[in-house]
């Protein structure tokens, strides 16, 4: 387990089997599953949710207030410095 560098919260590190990429993973915040099971009287979706099992983890960019420093977008490219 490691520790954000943004806000000191616990996190683990885990690799996206799609993108491969690393994911800080928020080991604390609660994450739902959500099925749509019919419409109101208005047209809008309604939903349930199931707490999800144990395994689950949501990424900690979501809720990290710090999240903005760590984007890849945020960073100079080595190139860009002169």
């Amino acid at each position: 387990m490691a520790l954000c560098k943004g806000c000191g919260q616990a996190i683990i590190f885990a690799k996206s089997r799609d993108t491969k990429k690393i994911i800080p993973l928020d080991t604390k915040s609660p994450v739902f599953i959500v099925s749509i099971v019919g419409t109101d009287k208005f047209g809008n979706n309604e939903y349930v949710c199931d707490r999800a099992g144990e395994v689950m983890m949501a990424s900690h960019f979501s809720v990290c207030k710090f999240a903005s420093r760590f984007s890849s977008s945020n960073k100079i490219k080595r190139e860009d410095v002169g």
